[in-house]
């Protein structure tokens, strides 16, 4: 059982990525960049918060501090960028959780929205019903 105290707010949770069919269960929840809301794959094996070019585009240009980084994904090479956001988990049930993390995007990343263990989930409390479909959070 959780801890009363252990999230302060909630989330249902979809099992695939609209519009990209799979054969398997996944854990696509909602987040938001500023006004840019989208659905994102939960990947604790991810590093980033990784977003495709037609997400992360405006939000690159929006933000100072961006650095040039390349990286693999799908056994191919992306030279993008890193850039600081804050991210927030929408609620709809409770308060929702915004995280100050690195964000990355390249023009030849056309993948899924990714929320990543390293350097986001790791910052917050966070627990999955699967029974419910609820994503749990908290600070």
């Amino acid at each position: 059982m959780l801890p009363p105290d252990f999230a302060t707010g909630s989330q249902f949770y979809f099992d695939a990525m609209p519009l990209r069919p799979d054969t398997v269960a996944r854990i696509v929840i909602r987040a938001a960049i500023d006004d840019t809301e989208f659905v994102a794959l939960l990947d604790t094996g991810a590093s980033f918060c990784i977003l495709p070019w037609f997400v992360g585009e405006d939000l690159l240009l929006a933000s100072p501090g961006a650095e040039r980084e390349t990286r693999a994904l799908g056994g191919n090479a992306h030279f993008g960028y890193s850039f600081p956001v804050r991210l927030s988990f929408p609620a709809d049930e409770g308060e929702p959780l915004p995280i100050a993390t690195l964000a990355w995007t390249s023009e030849t990343f056309d993948g899924p929205n990714l929320i990543g263990y390293a350097g986001l989930l790791e910052k917050i409390r966070f627990a999955v019903d699967p029974a419910q479909n609820l994503f749990y959070f908290g600070a």
